[in-house]
C-alpha cells in the first residue's frame, strides 16, 4: 500500500516555479497561513503571494516564518540594508514595519548620495546605532565624519 502525502497546491506553484526548494523555510509555513485563512478572510488581508511580493518592492529578500495575527501580518527577512530582521505587515495596506530600526538605503545609495553632495574618497560606510556613517573629503579639502539618516540618507551630522 502506497503511503501518499499532501503538498499544498502553492508549495508545489512555488517549487514548480522555482522560488524555493522542498527543503526551503517557505515550504514548511505553509501549513500556518492555511490555519489562518478564515481570520485573513475576515480582516481582508493580503495573501502570502501578495505579501511577498509587496515586501519585495520594499527591498526586502528571504522572507520567511510568516505568520498571521489578529490584524497583520509577522515575518522575518533580510532588510534591504542587508541584515536579518523581524517585521510586522499591516494585512490590507502592506505597509512594513521593521520591529527594529532599519536603513531604507542601502550602502551604495549612500555613498551615490554624498558623491552627488560633492564628497569624494568615501570610506568606512556601516550601519551603527540606527544611523549611516561615513567618513569622506569634503568640497574644501578636509576630512569629514559623516552620520546620515536611514531612511533617505539626509546628512544629519557632520560635513
Amino acid at each position: 500500500m502506497m503511503n501518499r502525502t499532501s503538498i499544498h497546491p502553492l508549495t508545489v506553484a512555488l517549487i514548480l516555479l522555482g522560488a524555493v526548494e522542498a527543503n526551503h523555510p517557505a515550504a514548511a509555513q505553509t501549513e500556518d497561513v492555511d490555519a489562518a485563512a478564515p481570520a485573513m478572510m475576515q480582516a481582508g488581508a493580503m495573501t502570502e503571494m501578495e505579501l511577498r511580493a509587496t515586501m519585495a518592492q520594499q527591498g526586502y529578500t528571504f522572507v520567511h516564518n510568516l505568520q498571521f495575527r489578529n490584524d497583520g501580518w509577522l515575518a522575518e527577512a533580510d532588510s534591504p540594508d542587508g541584515r536579518s530582521v523581524k517585521v510586522r505587515i499591516d494585512a490590507r495596506s502592506g505597509q512594513v514595519t521593521p520591529l527594529a530600526t532599519v536603513a531604507k538605503t542601502t550602502t551604495d545609495a549612500v555613498i551615490l548620495i554624498m558623491l552627488a553632495r560633492g564628497y569624494r574618497k568615501i570610506t568606512n560606510v556601516r550601519m551603527s546605532g540606527g544611523f549611516w556613517h561615513a567618513q569622506a573629503l569634503a568640497l574644501d579639502g578636509q576630512v569629514v565624519q559623516l552620520t546620515l539618516d536611514p531612511a533617505d540618507g539626509r546628512i544629519v551630522n557632520g560635513g
